[in-house]
């Protein structure tokens, strides 16, 4: 097939697990045989350059527009006496709309694959100047729930009309950014619930992983230690975090003073970092399998938040346990008690180590499950597959 692959942003180095996510497509479709090209926005805040990119981004004939994205307070507050979403206006590029509209003139394509909300903005643009190709978004989270979500977990009166605000706007655009393409991916059940009813095309994708690289990490790992890994400049990480240092962990450092607490990930909050008695946070880390590698027990205290968390993924596929909130672990088909331990409150982040404490084999019992359930689900050529055959019977 000729796909033309459209993203908001370089996968490359990866570095999050929306990277990662975005990058095993993109060499997937063309590790597959099909005729892939990918032109992507090139934000500011994770500006990078395409040399030294593996060799299919060449074959994909990699192209990509610089953009500031950055939130500024003088354009913020000038949106808010129009009615489009902040959001989504920070990613319009006029550059980017004339090379998009010139390669779709020049070349003809069957499918064009948009990786998420923002660069989905042009699906209005792309049917007009082809009438043929199937218009494919894959969506990652449905983006203006996760806005309701803090603007209702936030107890500051203004930041939280100005959250809801955000919420309003996005979701108006969303909703009609359903209705303008032929198919949409959802990679969780409780998304595609949502995007069924504004298009007959939404289907379950999924996310697709080299296992093998999770596989072959072997190194014994550091006994009572909890570790999370996640991007802070995706504000629900952040907010979770926030919520562990201030109300979880005192709660498991007073039953369990013996466990250490260990935290990373990219746009770490400066005043955060530190290594002092039983916590250590750091920031950004060279590699996420290495530094996963380190430790058994991961906590993922999410609050808000839709699709599904890729860290997650990729420590069950290094045999990790997982102790997670509902919100945490949604969309990832496994079930608690056999592949993890689910804990929404402090209390009950303490019973599910006390049970880890109390039952030796659990941890690696619930790993191994885990593993298994990865390998079946997130192979990346399988999901690769799924998605071609169904993009092989869309009906623009």
């Amino acid at each position: 097939m000729k796909i033309l692959f459209l993203s908001h942003r370089i996968p490359w180095p990866v570095r999050d697990g929306g990277a990662l996510a975005i990058h095993n497509n993109l060499k997937g479709f063309v590790e597959a045989g099909h005729q892939v090209k990918f032109l992507a926005l090139n934000p500011k805040k994770d500006h990078t350059s395409l040399q030294g990119t593996p060799n299919y981004f060449q074959k994909a004939e990699a192209e990509v527009i610089d953009i500031d994205t950055d939130v500024h307070p003088f354009a913020a507050i000038k949106n808010l006496f129009g009615s489009a979403s902040y959001h989504v206006e920070r990613f319009y590029s006029a550059q980017f709309e004339h090379r998009l509209t010139h390669q779709l003139i020049s070349q003809s394509y069957d499918v064009v694959h948009m990786e998420g909300t923002y660069i989905a903005q042009y699906a209005p643009l792309i049917r007009r100047v082809n009438k043929t190709a199937c218009l494919v978004l894959r969506e990652h989270n449905v983006e203006y729930r996760i806005w309701e979500q803090m603007a209702q977990l936030s107890t500051n009166f203004f930041k939280q009309a100005y959250l809801g605000i955000l919420a309003s706007r996005l979701k108006k655009y969303e909703e009609k950014l359903w209705t303008h393409v032929d198919m949409i991916e959802a990679i969780s059940p409780d998304d595609l619930e949502v995007f069924q009813s504004f298009n007959s095309g939404a289907f379950l994708g999924s996310a697709g992983f080299d296992l093998d690289e999770y596989l072959r990490e072997e190194k014994e790992p550091e006994s009572h230690t909890l570790f999370h890994l996640g991007s802070m400049d995706w504000l629900p990480n952040r907010q979770s975090i926030e919520w562990l240092l201030n109300e979880v962990w005192p709660v498991i450092h007073r039953e369990f003073p013996t466990w250490k607490l260990r935290l990373a990930g990219k746009k770490m909050p400066e005043d955060w970092i530190r290594d002092v008695g039983v916590v250590k946070i750091e920031g950004e880390v060279p590699s996420a399998v290495e530094y996963m590698a380190n430790y058994q027990v991961m906590i993922v205290p999410l609050l808000s938040g839709s699709g599904i968390r890729i860290k997650t993924i990729e420590a069950m596929a290094m045999g990790k346990t997982v102790i997670s909130t509902s919100v945490g672990i949604r969309g990832l088909g496994v079930e608690p008690g056999k592949d993890f331990l689910l804990a929404d409150n402090p209390r009950e982040f303490v019973l599910a180590i006390q049970r880890l404490e109390n039952e030796p084999d659990l941890a690696k019992e619930l790993g191994l499950s885990a593993r298994q359930k990865m390998e079946l689900l997130f192979k990346n050529e399988n999901h690769i597959a799924r998605l071609i055959e169904k993009y092989r019977n869309c009906r623009p």
